[in-house]
């Protein structure tokens, strides 16, 4: 036997690059041997550098167009979400605490107290921030991966609206409007940089590219937007919300009332973007990116709650519960078949919410009416819940994965509750089992009498022989 046949190497063929994969040259695949006789006596699948396997091909990678595309090429935080884990949360708190520092810090200096926007210096907030996306850059190129690459992300997100707003910082502008509260820096600057900064860094940047964090900003910051452009201040009122539910009522009571936005526009705005966002993870959720939807639904909520809000004066309660019903039976059930929790359950609650507003306004005279039917209604709701899961079969909240709703048809046999109408009929001797009778499965033998051994059941089938070896020499050249 020639020894270039056991060492799997011929001499008279050129030697090939180490770091190249070694593949048959005469059309035999790679799918052959690489080399001598391996575990099976003649290499893994054929013999030697002349396997007989597949014929070798390379496949080009299939680049869907647009958007699709796109999201497949960014990898798996685009199909699954990331899972929840301390030391990333905690880097990305971290990093946080260190914008607020700058902010506080450099805008002592940026809003002195005079009117005058020549008396401000912006210069440290502006060096500062720009020091933060700078090595946020720095540690997204560095680290792919881990607490680092959060801080990173952080950091070149946060960082970018935060330097604009202190070069586009004017003390002036909050002056020259009747507006309840406008921002001093230029909007337009800051969501359209900010926009486009994000979403190329979301899309090409190695290290960042995929990170959902700037999808969720980009969806917060271009709805802000358009709701300060429809309602001038409505950022500012967004933004102090809490605040201004305190200090309204006292300052109207003194006479002094700031002109709010209307709730209207922002509740009808916020409902579109809320209806929109949704929309749109359901759809990423049918194709299977289950990450690439996560920041539209949190987004989605968030518009959605806030819309609902703004409009319950104008659909008073009864409105505002049928509004309630409709909306969180819809999201409540995206959620369950997206296996989505916090979706599922707020959106359910938001639906009972509904009910009893619609209850206290019929009963508004009547506490104890009211009391009475919202026991009657929870009680039939509880009832309700468990047709549905016993009608269509919803798995149990233990089973992993999202809910399927599969409609069962009750059978005339007893013990077989539940399984597709004729299956458990007798076939012949023997007990009904499971799939007898039905028309996809063979007819099942008949059960062992008591005290009846049962037969082993077969052995395997042997392997196959190994293939013989060559019978002539290997092609050359």
């Amino acid at each position: 036997m020639p020894l270039w046949r056991g060492l799997g190497a011929d001499p008279s063929r050129p030697r090939r690059s180490p770091t190249l994969p070694v593949v048959a040259d005469h059309g035999y695949g790679a799918q052959g041997g690489q080399g001598g006789y391996g575990p099976t006596g003649y290499g893994p699948t054929g013999y030697g550098n002349y396997g007989y396997g597949p014929p070798s091909q390379t496949i080009p990678p299939v680049n869907k167009p647009g958007l699709s595309g796109l999201l497949e090429r960014l990898g798996d935080r685009v199909a699954r979400r990331a899972e929840p884990r301390l030391g990333i949360a905690l880097a990305g708190v971290g990093m946080l605490m260190i914008l607020v520092g700058i902010v506080s810090w450099a805008g002592e200096q940026a809003a002195p107290e005079t009117e005058r926007a020549g008396d401000s210096d912006t210069t440290l907030g502006v060096l500062l921030s720009l020091a933060v996306v700078g090595a946020g850059y720095v540690l997204l190129l560095r680290f792919r991966r881990g607490p680092l690459a959060t801080a990173g992300v952080v950091a070149s997100a946060v960082g970018v609206p935060v330097l604009l707003a202190f070069a586009t910082f004017d003390p002036t502008t909050s002056q020259s409007t009747d507006a309840y509260f406008v921002l001093p820096f230029s909007i337009d600057v800051i969501a359209w940089f900010s926009l486009a900064v994000w979403l190329v860094t979301f899309a090409r940047i190695p290290g960042a590219a995929g990170r959902m964090f700037y999808l969720g900003t980009s969806a917060f910051v271009l709805w802000l937007y358009v709701l300060e452009k429809a309602e001038e201040g409505a950022v500012g009122y967004l933004a102090t919300l809490p605040f201004t539910l305190l200090y309204y009522p006292f300052v109207t009571e003194f006479g002094d009332e700031p002109e709010l936005p209307d709730p209207g526009t922002i509740g009808g705005l916020s409902l579109i973007f809320g209806i929109g966002y949704y929309a749109g993870a359901m759809a990423l959720d049918r194709r299977g990116h289950r990450g690439a939807a996560t920041p539209l639904v949190v987004a989605g909520f968030v518009t959605t709650a806030l819309a609902i809000a703004h409009l319950a004066g104008d659909l008073e309660a009864f409105g505002t519960g049928i509004a309630l019903i409709i909306i969180g039976t819809v999201l409540a059930i995206y959620g369950a078949l997206s296996g989505r929790r916090f979706t599922t359950w707020i959106w359910a609650a938001g639906s009972g919410l509904g009910v009893l507003l619609i209850v206290g306004d019929l009963f508004e005279d009547s506490v104890a009416g009211f009391g009475v039917t919202a026991i009657l209604l929870g009680a039939g709701v509880v009832v309700a819940a468990h047709f549905l899961t016993q009608r269509f079969a919803e798995p149990d909240e233990m089973e992993p994965g999202r809910s399927t709703f599969e409609r069962r048809h009750p059978t005339p046999f007893p013990g077989t509750v539940g399984l597709p109408v004729g299956v458990g009929a007798p076939t012949g001797p023997g007990p009904a089992t499971p799939w007898s009778g039905h028309a996809a499965y063979p007819p099942t033998a008949p059960a062992p009498a008591a005290g009846e051994a049962v037969p082993p059941p077969p052995p395997p089938p042997p392997p196959p022989p190994p293939p013989p070896p060559p019978s002539g020499p290997p092609p050359i050249g």
